[in-house]
């Protein structure tokens, strides 16, 4: 099985009308790919800039924890777009991108990838996927500059095993010895794809910032891949002795959940994280 693993190889399973409307960088270690694109988003010009890495030494993942961004091992990449959509959407900027990862893994790969809200992707209860969205408003506030997603995909499993801290919880999607060439880069490029896609069909016309916005089918296929609905959870940060049911997501994308008292409580992404009961 080969493993090759750089823009070249991204570039040639993506088409002609994708690669001539965005602009890829390739990196074999960097600090971080959002970081990347933060720092050089004045010089973006086309519609969607992709930086991807083989290895990052300070990836991130919500709330500041570090993302183990092994060499060899994974896909670390980020999206800079500038979407035409009110402040309140944003959370669908990260619900797509984890629609989109699901999609483009499963095309190469017969898996159960569940998404657990609100950014991760997991499978065999082990979390193999994590985005992080960053944002910067325009000076009316009312609109963005631009809006970084940035995704880490466990492929394989580290050749130095998982950092102590995450071993129990982590785990990757396939063994090194897959049948699949280049298996990274063709997971990468139908990422890109599927993203680009997405965010040209939702987010990316002047009708995005009126009454028309939907985005009905893209949380569907969220809804549908729910890692979290119908499992007892707790909310990290409160009393953990306190337990609720979660019912599901809704039209704004936050999860909504039962305590046992039957009082029904919306969870806003930005707000908490969960934590699933074994």
């Amino acid at each position: 099985m080969k493993d090759i693993f750089n823009q070249d190889m991204i570039e040639s399973y993506l088409d002609d009308k994708i690669k001539n409307d965005i602009i890829i960088k390739f990196f074999d270690v960097i600090d971080s790919t959002n970081d990347y694109l933060k720092k050089n988003n004045e010089d973006i010009k086309a519609t969607m800039a992709v930086a991807v890495a083989n290895e990052q030494t300070l990836g991130r993942g919500r709330k500041g924890r570090k993302f183990f961004s092994a060499k060899n091992s994974g896909i670390y990449i980020s999206m800079l777009v500038r979407p035409k959509i009110e402040v309140k959407n944003c959370l669908f900027i990260t619900i797509m991108s984890s629609v989109a990862a699901l999609e483009a893994i499963n095309e190469f790969l017969d898996v159960d990838l569940k998404i657990k809200w609100v950014n991760d992707l997991y499978l065999d209860d082990k979390k193999v996927s994590g985005t992080l969205t960053e944002s910067i408003l325009n000076s009316e506030g009312n609109g963005f500059l631009y809006v970084i997603s940035g995704t880490g995909i466990n492929v394989f499993m580290p050749e130095d095993g998982f950092d102590n801290e995450i071993e129990n919880i982590a785990g990757a999607l396939t063994k090194r010895n897959t049948d699949i060439d280049n298996i990274r880069s063709k997971i990468a490029a139908k990422f890109i794809e599927k993203f680009y896609n997405y965010y040209k069909l939702y987010f990316d016309g002047e009708f995005s910032l009126d009454n028309t916005f939907d985005v009905t089918d893209i949380l569907e296929k969220y809804r549908n891949n729910s890692y979290l609905t119908g499992k007892d959870i707790y909310i990290i940060g409160n009393d953990e002795e306190k337990t609720y049911k979660v019912i599901g997501i809704n039209d704004d994308g936050n999860l909504i959940i039962k305590g046992n008292d039957e009082k029904i409580i919306t969870l806003n992404a930005g707000e908490v994280s969960v934590r699933v009961i074994k």
